[in-house]
């Protein structure tokens, strides 16, 4: 199969996000090993599932939400830039809490329990200190909360009449909030490669493209 077949792109996909979470979620052990043992360990967790027919995907929206917020706040339509960056940091904050709590031991209700319950921003300060992670720096959890609100005053729209003056700051501070957002991305993208999965996306990508052929 051609790399430039969209097939190929497909299964690469597939694969990458298997194998990320098999490592996030503690089924596979990368420490010490080579990507040789790695590869051979994840094809092996693939045979399983194909004896056994038990097939389930979990769809990741992840790149599609930050290509529509770029897109908006291109177009200076900073509203529904950051309800898109927002949703973005509610599905990355949410992933943490699946896969860490599943390598924590706990059962997917309970998981699923503590997505529903906890706000954003609790789950921010509070999820790594449950999962004996990482705290995650106070000013990306500042500029999380930032964004939170504003994408919440935007879809509970209240149809207020406002100062002139505060709608000019309130564009204001749209303005340096989507300045700050992308760094917040970059540094919990880099924390998800790094603290939860243990291993960077190069590394995952060596793996997959491994061949078990002697130089």
């Amino acid at each position: 199969m051609s790399r430039l077949d969209p097939g190929f792109k497909f299964i690469r996909s597939f694969i990458s996000g298997y194998l990320e979470v098999l490592i996030s979620t503690g089924l596979i052990d990368i420490n010490g090993k080579t990507n040789q043992q790695i590869h051979d360990e994840m094809l092996l967790k693939l045979k399983d599932i194909v004896q056994k027919k038990e097939y389930f995907v979990s769809l990741d929206y992840s790149n599609d939400l930050i290509k529509e917020a770029r897109k908006y706040n291109r177009k200076q339509k900073y509203e529904m830039s950051q309800l898109f960056y927002a949703t973005w940091f509610e599905h990355w904050i949410n992933k943490v809490i699946y896969t860490s709590g599943l390598k924590k031991g706990l059962s997917e209700k309970d998981i699923i329990t503590l997505i529903r319950e906890l706000k954003v921003q609790t789950k921010y300060t509070v999820i790594p200190k449950m999962m004996d992670i990482e705290p995650i720096d106070s000013v990306i959890c500042k500029t999380i909360s930032l964004v939170s609100e504003s994408r919440n005053a935007f879809v509970h729209y209240k149809h207020v009449p406002k100062n002139v003056n505060e709608v000019a700051i309130d564009r204001e501070k749209s303005l340096k909030t989507v300045s700050d957002v992308e760094k917040a991305v970059a540094y919990l993208s880099g924390y998800y490669a790094k603290k939860i999965n243990g291993i960077t996306y190069k590394r995952i990508r060596e793996i997959i493209e491994y061949e078990n052929t002697k130089t």
